[in-house]
């Protein structure tokens, strides 16, 4: 009897987490930007493989700075969506990107294990992907959090 009792209130916590993870997919869709134009990319690395990113420019030609950052989460959580949207709203072209393999991003994860020469080399493509674009300034700085 036991052994049931603890699988419903398993089934429960995954259902309510299965709910509250599609809210915060729904409330962001919904998320007001502001002047920000928020653009779905994949950026381009010397292998050919592409890494999956949503870029935030300001409105007007520019051109800005460039800022990026590289993660394994999900780019389309509120947070994330928002505080890019404040970055671009100073100023500056914000992407964020997934590794290799995560997420939409092409290619095989392996884990942050190999967070040695492979995302090093990501990073770098990168950055001077960034620094290609015509609304960038040539100016590249990277952020991120753990």
């Amino acid at each position: 009897m036991r052994r049931s009792f603890q699988g419903v209130w398993v089934c429960r916590a995954v259902v309510c987490a299965l709910f509250f993870v599609g809210l915060d997919v729904s409330a962001a869709d919904k998320l007001d930007l502001g002047d920000v134009t928020e653009t779905h990319v994949m950026v381009p690395m010397r292998d050919g493989k592409r890494l999956s990113g949503y870029l935030y420019l300001p409105a007007g030609k520019g051109p800005w700075p460039g800022v990026f950052e590289q993660r394994y989460a999900s780019l389309k959580g509120r947070g994330t969506r928002q505080l890019a949207a404040q970055l671009a709203a100073e100023g500056y072209g914000v992407l964020h990107v997934n590794f290799r393999g995560a997420q939409e991003s092409e290619g095989t994860w392996v884990g942050y294990r190999a967070l040695a020469w492979g995302e090093l080399q990501d990073g770098y493509d990168t950055c001077e992907w960034l620094a290609r674009q015509k609304w960038c300034t040539g100016k590249i700085g990277t952020f991120g959090s753990s």
